[in-house]
């Protein structure tokens, strides 16, 4: 398979706003988006994503060609760490090493620096991304991430120990999209907290009797409606998908949990955060303890649906759920 590294590939000099993509760039090519070059578009039977190495190796859109779910921030257009010598918010997917709780030290060129990026020259392209070296923290963090055959979107997330000694940490994966949907987050029956889910708030979790604006249980799931207020939720899901409705479309991420592991941020496999202006979705992989060289990896599947009708209620939300066989008849 013929493979080509960026920055070599040829760039369609023309950038592009955000209003929707433009037509005549091809899966696999690299062009500038939002004034960042080599930025690289795949598309798969109807969606198409856009992955930025510049900034972290972020994925910048998810959906189809005029519709974005993706969050991204007004002002940061071209921004880059090397610019701005701090963090600054874009939007965006991005992978970070986690739990939050853990306290690391602060870490900007493994989330948000430039990563390397080959991308391979078929049909159907698969882009593999590298972060740059860190002072603070001696891991190397990865992507692979491609459309499959059924037109979901694999994103493959890898961790490689670089230091003399053991690591603990888990992959933390944070993916920002547009407000005022309904997030549907399955609970476990034998959780760890008292009803299942808890309000994050500082460096706790306050789990007896949580409440949040928004967020209602339906049987044994968790539905907020986002874009009002602000909040974070942690949970000890154990069903592996979390899913968010919003502008006709049904976004489902699918990713591993499991059973009797130890999951570092009080225990949550899964948090969400909201605002008015975006909402937040992060999946967390079980804690690792890497040997020197060692290597870890946190699967994804991401994938979007078209909603017959946009949900009015929390009640609606389950419901499109159900009909997408995420939920069993009677849960």
């Amino acid at each position: 398979m013929k493979r080509m590294i960026l920055p070599f590939l040829c760039l369609i000099s023309a950038g592009t706003a955000a209003d929707d993509l433009p037509p005549s760039v091809k899966s696999g090519t690299a062009f500038t988006y939002r004034g960042w070059v080599n930025s690289i578009l795949i598309s798969g039977k109807e969606l198409h994503s856009v992955i930025v190495p510049q900034i972290g190796g972020r994925i910048m859109w998810f959906g189809t060609a005029s519709r974005n779910l993706i969050y991204e921030e007004p002002g940061s257009d071209g921004k880059t760490l090397e610019k701005e010598k701090n963090w600054f918010m874009l939007g965006g997917y991005q992978l970070d090493i986690g739990p939050e709780s853990a306290g690391f030290p602060s870490h900007f060129p493994l989330w948000l620096g430039a990563y390397s990026a080959i991308v391979s020259n078929s049909e159907n392209p698969e882009i593999v991304l590298g972060s740059p070296e860190d002072p603070s923290i001696p891991l190397k963090l990865s992507k692979q991430i491609s459309f499959l055959p059924d037109g979901s979107l694999l994103v493959r997330q890898s961790a490689m120990n670089r230091s003399e000694r053991s690591m603990e940490f888990c992959l933390w994966d944070r993916t920002l999209c547009v407000p005022n949907g309904y997030l549907v987050l399955p609970l476990k029956a034998r959780s760890i907290f008292p009803y299942g889910w808890g309000v994050i708030s500082g460096k706790e979790i306050k789990s007896e009797s949580p409440s949040l604006p928004g967020a209602r249980r339906i049987g044994s799931h968790l539905v907020v409606k986002t874009g009002a207020g602000s909040g974070k939720i942690g949970a000890d899901s154990d069903a592996g998908w979390i899913a968010y409705l919003v502008d006709g479309m049904l976004f489902v991420k699918k990713y591993p949990y499991y059973e009797n592991s130890k999951y570092g941020d009080y225990g949550c496999s899964v948090e969400l955060y909201f605002n008015e202006k975006l909402t937040e979705l992060e999946p967390l992989s079980r804690n690792f303890n890497l040997a020197p060289g060692g290597k870890a990896s946190f699967d994804e599947t991401w994938t979007l649906h078209k909603l017959a009708k946009e949900p009015s209620s929390h009640e609606e939300a389950v419901e499109e759920c159900a009909k997408l066989g995420l939920i069993p008849s009677g849960k």
